[in-house]
């Protein structure tokens, strides 16, 4: 008799540099996973502007069939300071969603050492799927508004490069492997510097980082 196990790295919490993709957003969340910032670029990826989302629980937009596995995957969280998701639904404005996956870490305050917010960076994995379909009543109440809107053209985010888009100010990340068929795509322009914390660990150092999207890197010095 014998064990027969599968072993997963969790991924280092200190990331010094990031190559991002144009099939990738940012958010920034409170430890309940109500969220605080969301980057530009979640509008061409799942049709919400960030204030859309802004001081919503994530869970309201997570498929059902998917909300225990999130919800594993956040006490996981709380209980070891990052994640990797597995792959979910997320739901998109006006009907339908995306395939996603998440890497989510615990940030804390360099000054106090104590948790200070949850940082996620998250892989949109497909096109938008089964658009006519409301899941819940936060899609129903703008689809009439997304078929109201002029459409400036017909390729999805993930079949062409993003342009240049909005502010973001985070950060952490390691790549996970997407599902056989699915390629990750370059990012748009644009540098931005986030503010000081410590790493997920608790530690009092405090770090900052930058945003090239232009060459796809994410650069947080020690």
């Amino acid at each position: 008799m014998g064990l027969v196990a599968v072993g997963h790295s969790l991924p280092p919490s200190a990331i010094t540099e990031i190559k991002l993709h144009g099939n990738m957003f940012m958010f920034r969340a409170s430890l309940d996973l109500k969220l605080i910032f969301l980057d530009a670029r979640v509008a061409q990826l799942t049709g919400y502007e960030p204030q859309d989302l802004i001081e919503k629980t994530l869970y309201h937009y997570i498929h059902g069939s998917d909300i225990f596995a999130m919800r594993f995957s956040h006490h996981q969280l709380l209980l070891k300071g990052q994640v990797t998701t597995k792959y979910y639904r997320f739901l998109c404005k006006g009907g339908g969603w995306v395939w996603m996956q998440s890497y989510a870490t615990i940030v804390h305050n360099s000054r106090s050492s104590r948790p200070h917010c949850i940082v996620s960076v998250n892989y949109v994995l497909s096109n938008s799927q089964s658009k006519d379909l409301i899941i819940n009543l936060t899609q129903a109440a703008q689809k009439e508004e997304v078929q109201t809107s002029p459409r400036h053209d017909n390729h999805s985010p993930l079949s062409t490069p993003t342009r240049a888009i909005g502010q973001s100010k985070y950060h952490h990340h390691i790549p996970s492997q997407a599902p056989n068929g699915i390629s990750r795509l370059s990012g748009g322009a644009q540098i931005i510097e986030t503010e000081h914390f410590g790493d997920s660990n608790g530690a009092g150092t405090g770090f900052g980082s930058t945003i090239d999207y232009e060459h796809g890197n994410l650069t947080v010095p020690h």
